[in-house]
């Protein structure tokens, strides 16, 4: 029987790749457009899992997973994104995510998240019932001498005096959260350290870690496309052919991704502030470098992405000043790589530690 999860996904590309990954493990896959309908299935019927984007416009992320661990503890939920920051992630594992998966997804690392967090949902289930069976005492399934008006199903007096204070709650949730940073910050420090002495001992591993990266360039001006195809050597990246019609751009980030395009404000079919906005939309993992005025002598290039750096804008009057800034995207490409490798790491090393984090959270939300 194929196991069923809710997801809510605000790019159609990415819930087809999901789709498409999950479907061949046995999973059924649900799509919602809105937190709304979640809710509202949710109230209906329970389901073991769901995947949420967090980046879709509109929504509070963290107060929709501190909802549904609070009204829905037996539902596990993944949440999803693209250039999330290492802060943001640990944000939303604190509001009740079980895992974080970056976007675009890696199939095995899908599968493999998927299956755990259906384990753990299984697992959740089991005690929840195992937890509601009579207590018979030593009378093992009842015996006829047995008083029908026992209460046998009513909990003994000690669980109803078990309560917390609000202050006592507060307190307990603030700590688990400043351990929580503390460890990360901890490890975060540990894994850099073991970066530096790996490229002490193999000083070959600091260049294998910075792979080439590639570069998509949509300009309608072939001097200039000339130009940055000649610093493809200098720079270590990959230099596309170019492309003239932003169409065409989009059209190709369908199906497939580089880290890094440079574009025009003024392309021959859709100016390029449009094609910028798009990409930021889609896929706010890429970095972006548009040049603006370039036919003048103000030319300018402004540099956006991942969707939480901040955006940094140049002056371009010479060929050095457009090297620094393609080396700054360069950049942002390799700490998006550090983060992710960071997350992956934190997860293989310390599996058991989030899933007891979790579960600590959410009986803190079930006593009162």
């Amino acid at each position: 029987m194929a196991s069923p999860l809710l997801v809510i996904e605000s790019n159609p590309t990415i819930e087809r790749q999901l789709t498409d990954i999950l479907a061949s493990s046995g999973y059924t896959l649900y799509g919602l457009d809105s937190p709304e309908s979640l809710i509202k299935i949710l109230d209906q019927r329970s389901f073991p899992l769901v995947m949420i984007d967090a980046m879709l416009p509109g929504l509070d992320p963290l107060k929709l997973l501190r909802l549904l661990r609070e009204r829905y503890p037996e539902t596990s939920v993944i949440a999803t994104g693209s250039g999330l920051s290492m802060d943001k992630v640990l944000l939303l594992m604190r509001a009740g995510a079980v895992d974080y998966l970056a976007k675009p997804f890696d199939p095995t690392e899908l599968t493999r998240s998927v299956h755990e967090a259906f384990h753990r949902a299984e697992n959740t289930a089991s005690l929840a019932s195992e937890s509601n069976l009579p207590d018979f005492g030593d009378n093992d399934f009842g015996d006829n001498d047995l008083d029908e008006s026992f209460p046998t199903l009513a909990p003994p007096p000690e669980a109803e005096e078990v309560t917390l204070s609000a202050i006592s709650e507060q307190r307990l949730t603030e700590f688990l959260d400043t351990t929580l940073q503390t460890f990360l910050e901890l490890e975060k420090n540990n894994h850099e350290l073991r970066i530096q002495v790996q490229e002490l001992k193999d000083p070959s591993k600091a260049q294998r870690r910075k792979r080439q990266l590639s570069v998509w360039v949509a300009h309608p001006d072939e001097t200039f496309c000339k130009g940055v195809a000649s610093l493809a050597d200098p720079l270590n990246v990959l230099i596309h052919p170019p492309l003239a019609m932003g169409g065409s751009l989009l059209d190709r980030l369908s199906s497939k991704q580089p880290d890094i395009v440079i574009l025009a404000d003024m392309l021959a079919d859709i100016p390029g502030p449009f094609v910028l906005n798009t990409i930021t939309s889609d896929y706010p993992n890429l970095v972006c470098v548009m040049i603006s005025n370039w036919n003048t002598n103000n030319m300018e290039g402004e540099l956006t992405g991942p969707k939480v750096a901040e955006k940094v804008t140049r002056k371009l009057k010479s060929v050095d000043d457009l090297v620094a800034l393609l080396k700054e995207a360069k950049m942002r490409c390799y700490d998006i790589d550090m983060g992710m490798e960071f997350a992956r790491e934190f997860k293989e090393r310390h599996s058991t530690f989030i899933e007891n984090y979790t579960e600590i959270k959410r009986a803190l939300l079930k006593i009162k």
